[in-house]
């Protein structure tokens, strides 16, 4: 399908109308007049050429969420886009800005002009902070240089503002204060003295009644795992872990400590965000539970300031299975590739995952008009793998439970292959592997295979032996009709492999070392 993008865009409006074609935004350096574009309202944006073709050609005028609707020129949201514009100005540090709006309107398709008159750009002559609370007040002293964007001498932002507001919030959410909450942190802007200075007040209130925030330690925690429907029924494992894990699972298919491992909120420790979120993001990298929500908290009923927490999950179905299937057709060649993966979640009760893959291609040639089918078999490929995935590292040393930056493994695999092909060889592979993974921090990445064995042999076939010896291809005789024993270690190493799908520069390494013989 072709669409001709020559077709005027402006075809099916009325005389009245304008299509909204180009945003130009004058009078500020382009460090901000790119980013005003974006508020722009959304139905005066310009339309993509190829989207505004589809909702001519396929839409029906709107009633198929096809392509792209016009965006007709509105007064009335060009004046709301201009009032967007000078706001975002202002927040920028140019208090005073004024933003004016200009229309051209040439053959129905409209350009719409915004003028900024900046002003004085102000800049922060002082920074100061009001916290009600002396402890709280301490506590931000101590971590203001390393989260506040607020400085003096700097232009005035408020981003800056709520990016500063957003830290003291999770500053507090890190030292054990629950209850606090944004709407208790507000910034008093002074400019009165009208000179391009700010002076700016960070003020933080105490709770209505109270004469400081409270913090809280955590208590007992309490597991709760449904069934994989997220129903609780029939009868279920029940078990007091210690202190203060309390096991509920009415799946009745996993172990306590498969859990516990991961939960990084430990009794008496102060509530702390960060550990919350770090507890479910483990537990989600288990790869076993379909939903892990925040834990939920309740307060203790003593004023000893304690939290019991509620873990909530609810697990995958235990098994899987994927069929694929593969017709194949080329150059009178026929054949069809088939693959199945079966999986197996929680296998022995601590989160191990079997995954078994089986997959066979056939190839048949009747460029000869062979009427047998075996006869005309041109190549096969039979080959069937197990892989048992355990969250830990098993080994016979005492090794600490690994799982603040990342969940280690310990993957045993075997694999086995049949490969024929007609009239050249036929080779059977065996390889068999124990790999242990896992993260010394936030951008170090480890893999390590201590055991590596394979066994490949092959059979030539005789006709083919003869051929090649003919052509003094013994070298490719050997390579192909060979019997091979390997045994081998490999080690990996990565640093910076979280850090490949953001935006800041960065260098990337992954280093390998292969040892076998």
């Amino acid at each position: 399908m072709i669409l001709v993008s020559g077709c005027s865009l402006t075809r099916r409006l009325k005389d009245n109308q304008a299509l909204v074609r180009k945003i130009t935004v004058k009078g500020i350096s382009e460090e901000f007049a790119e980013p005003a574009k974006n508020y722009v309202d959304k139905q005066q944006q310009p339309n993509s050429a190829v989207n505004l073709q589809f909702y001519y050609a396929f839409s029906k005028n709107g009633k198929k969420n096809i392509g792209e609707a016009p965006a007709i020129l509105d007064s009335d949201l060009v004046e709301f886009s201009r009032l967007q514009i000078q706001k975002f100005v202002q927040n920028k540090g140019f208090l005073n800005a004024k933003v004016t709006d200009q229309i051209n309107i040439k053959k129905k398709k409209a350009e719409l002009i915004f003028t900024v008159a900046p002003g004085t750009l102000f800049k922060v002559r002082s920074y100061k902070d009001s916290i009600a609370d002396p402890k709280l007040a301490a506590l931000y002293q101590t971590n203001k240089n390393l989260i506040s964007h607020i400085k003096p001498n700097r232009r005035y932002d408020e981003d800056s503002l709520a990016y500063d507001r957003e830290q003291f919030y999770q500053l507090t959410k890190r030292n054990g204060y629950y209850d606090f909450v944004r709407q208790y942190v507000s910034f008093s802007v002074d400019t009165a003295l009208n000179t391009g200075l700010v002076d700016v007040q960070l003020v933080v209130d105490n709770p209505a009644d109270k004469k400081a925030h409270t913090t809280y330690t955590l208590n007992n925690t309490l597991i709760a795992i449904t069934r994989s429907t997220g129903r609780e029924r029939g009868q279920a494992d029940t078990l007091q872990v210690d202190s203060q894990f309390r096991f509920i699972d009415f799946s009745g298919k996993f172990k306590p400590k498969t859990i516990t491992n991961y939960i990084f909120q430990k009794k008496g420790q102060i509530y702390n965000i960060d550990n919350q979120t770090l507890t479910t993001t483990r537990l989600s990298e288990l790869n076993v539970f379909r939903n892990v929500p925040s834990p939920a908290y309740q307060k203790t009923a003593d004023s000893t300031n304690r939290l019991n927490s509620r873990i909530e999950l609810i697990p995958l179905k235990k098994m899987s299975n994927r069929v694929e299937g593969e017709l194949i057709f080329n150059n009178g060649r026929y054949g069809f590739n088939v693959a199945n993966t079966y999986t197996n979640r929680n296998v022995f009760g601590g989160a191990e995952i079997l995954q078994v893959k089986f997959n066979y291609s056939i190839l048949y040639d009747n460029t000869n008009n062979q009427t047998v089918i075996n006869n005309g078999i041109q190549n096969q490929d039979f080959k069937i793998g197990a892989n048992l995935t355990y969250p830990g590292i098993i080994s016979p040393f005492n090794i600490p439970t690994l799982g603040r930056y990342g969940i280690p493994h310990t993957t045993f695999a075997s694999n086995y292959q049949h490969f024929f092909q007609k009239g050249l060889v036929a080779r059977t592979s065996i390889i068999n592997s124990i790999t242990y993974d896992w993260a010394e921090n936030r951008r170090r990445l480890h893999s390590f295979t201590p055991i590596n064995i394979e066994f490949s042999t092959g059979k030539i076939d005789p006709t083919a032996a003869q051929d090649l010896l003919a052509q003094n291809r013994y070298s490719y005789i050997y390579l192909i009709g060979r019997t091979v024993f390997t045994a081998g270690s490999q080690y990996t190493y990565s640093r910076n492999y979280s850090l490949l799908t953001s935006y800041q520069n960065f260098v990337f390494f992954r280093g390998s070392v292969d040892l076998g013989g």
